[in-house]
């Protein structure tokens, strides 16, 4: 009985965040490695930059952002499971310039990014382009994979596969 309790207690606590952050942001799809170099590449990044990946999912584009000479990398994530994935992931990678946070980034501060990358669904990335437009400093880059923000003009848009894909934006 008590063990059927525990086994309950865990996939509540563990299913369930994992499903709201699937609801409210986006499925897990991990991307190749050629996109996320392509990622990285469109954010132009410069040494002291400070990156913030929204949705971090495995951990996969914070050690390629990580990877870049003098910056610093912080990423959030909603489920537990794709949260212990990265953090793990970070850690075998030794990198001391990331960060990441088992919490809602609608929670946190914005404005010391140079750099937000996140790839979300549409009604997220449009509820989070007002926040990004009241917290981001002028000039701050905001890349938004596979959906653009409504109402905004990017300065860039890279094709994937023939397709927009990679929608770059200077704040």
């Amino acid at each position: 009985m008590t063990l059927g309790i525990i086994i309950i207690v865990l996939v509540l606590l563990i299913l369930l965040p994992t499903a709201y952050a699937s609801l409210i942001g986006a499925p897990f799809v991990p991307a190749s490695p050629s996109l996320v170099e392509m990622i990285v590449d469109a954010a132009d990044v410069k040494e002291g930059d400070v990156i913030y990946e929204l949705g971090a999912g495995n951990g996969q584009v914070m050690i390629a952002f990580a990877k870049r000479k003098g910056v610093k990398v912080l990423g959030f994530e909603l489920s537990p499971v794709l949260y212990l994935v990265a953090w793990l992931n970070l850690k075998l990678k030794r990198l001391r310039n990331c960060h990441l946070y088992l919490k809602n980034f609608y929670s946190y501060p914005l404005a010391e990014a140079d750099v937000v990358y996140f790839f979300l669904v549409p009604r997220t990335v449009n509820k989070l382009a007002v926040k990004l437009v009241s917290e981001l400093k002028p000039g701050s880059r905001v890349i938004s994979y596979a959906f653009p923000i409504d109402g905004w003009e990017p300065s860039r848009v890279i094709k994937e596969n023939g397709k927009p894909g990679i929608f770059i934006y200077t704040v």
